[in-house]
């Protein structure tokens, strides 16, 4: 029964998301761009988490498609890329838990997950024919996801669903 709670609190948590992404945050649109709270959740979770991101990815993709996008199936190509993209930053970045060290390397590899992922749209709008286009705004919305998602960081490094890795005894 405890196997299925976590992945029931993701699905709920990207679900409430992307309702809130829908109907709340265009109140709040700058430049026409508003945070992509199901991206940025579902990247928290790739930076923390190792278990169920296949799921993560899935339910995420899934909601981003038939809330946002003309075409089924590429936001869930688009979250499975930039999991395998952190995936490959593991490698290049040291998992510190000094804060800085931290908060530094969600920031680099967030921007850099964001940008390849808005990128990756613009491939596909080209291939599939729908329209998405790269304009000045790229830049707001670049900075406006950003202080969402070092919100987010923040208050997920609070809440200590991160500090879990901590609780392990190591022996060697």
């Amino acid at each position: 029964m405890v196997k299925f709670i976590r992945p029931l609190i993701i699905t709920v948590l990207l679900y409430c998301a992307a309702l809130v992404q829908v109907g709340f945050l265009p109140r709040f649109a700058i430049a026409g761009q508003t945070p992509n709270l199901v991206f940025i959740i579902f990247f928290i979770l790739v930076f923390f988490e190792d278990d169920y991101l296949f799921f993560a990815a899935a339910i995420g993709g899934f909601l981003l498609d038939i809330f946002f996008f003309p075409v089924i199936g590429i936001s869930i190509v688009g979250l499975y890329a930039v999991w395998g993209l952190q995936k490959a930053n593991a490698h290049f970045f040291k998992k510190s838990h000094e804060s800085r060290i931290l908060a530094a390397n969600f920031v680099l590899s967030f921007l850099m997950s964001f940008i390849f992922y808005t990128i990756l749209f613009f491939v596909f709008s080209l291939i599939f024919h729908f329209p998405f286009t790269l304009s000045w705004t790229f830049l707001i919305a670049v900075s406006y996801n950003l202080i969402v998602a070092y919100i987010g960081f923040t208050l997920f490094r609070q809440l200590g669903w991160a500090a879990q890795e901590h609780n392990q005894l190591k022996l060697f």
